[in-house]
């Protein structure tokens, strides 16, 4: 009769510790999911983020390429001009002194 008892008590041990350590699992598992699930909002928030700053940043890029073209285009065109009027070692010596101020 004792071997019964003990046997008794061993399974119903087994089985709580069986359903406990299940429990655990779930509840560890679950708590997993959310993290990840958390984890990956975060992630893709960044990515949005880092996209909307990529798009600023190259239209204001490009906006001040476009304003350094006219100004450049520009230069071009006068440097030509006084090349012309001064000649093209005049321009050059000019160049070179105002560098070296």
């Amino acid at each position: 009769m004792e071997d019964v008892l003990q046997k008794a008590i061993e399974e119903t041990i087994k089985k709580a510790t069986e359903e406990a350590l299940k429990e655990v699992k779930e509840s560890v598992s679950k708590e997993l999911k959310e993290f990840k699930e958390d984890f990956q909002k975060k992630i893709d928030l960044l990515n949005e983020r880092l996209d909307s700053l990529e798009i600023e940043e190259s239209s204001s890029i490009r906006e001040r390429v476009k304003v350094l073209e006219k100004k450049t285009k520009n230069n071009e065109i006068d440097i030509e001009f006084l090349a012309g009027k001064f000649g093209i070692h005049a321009v050059n010596l000019n160049r070179l002194n105002k560098t070296q101020e």
